[in-house]
């Protein structure tokens, strides 16, 4: 028996996960990621709240995200923020970028 979830409801879900801190903003972003992947691979996703929170995180920047991902960014330049964007794009990490100005990154 399954259950489909509309984006809203998935995005609830997520956010009820109390070992996660996703922003409203985040947990929306991160299932319309996954809903393109399902799209795009023509495979269906179970909602997996925990695997989500291992797999992806939420970070208040993209200079954050690359600090906690180790990735090196200068910050020598006029637009730190869009250089720390484009090393996590460069690294293939990127999932989105936030109206807020927080980063959705792949943990792997």
């Amino acid at each position: 028996m399954k259950q489909t979830l509309s984006t809203s409801e998935a995005a609830d879900c997520l956010l009820r996960d109390c070992y996660a801190s996703w922003t409203r903003e985040g947990a929306r972003a991160i299932v319309e990621h996954l809903e393109q992947l399902e799209e795009d691979t023509g495979e269906e996703m179970e909602m997996d709240p925990c695997a989500i929170r291992c797999d992806y995180s939420e970070h208040p920047t993209a200079w954050e995200a690359c600090e906690d991902l180790d990735l090196e960014v200068t910050g020598e330049t006029d637009d730190p923020e869009g250089e720390a964007i484009a090393r996590l794009e460069k690294a293939g990490v990127l999932v989105a970028v936030l109206d807020s100005g927080g980063v959705i990154v792949s943990n792997f």
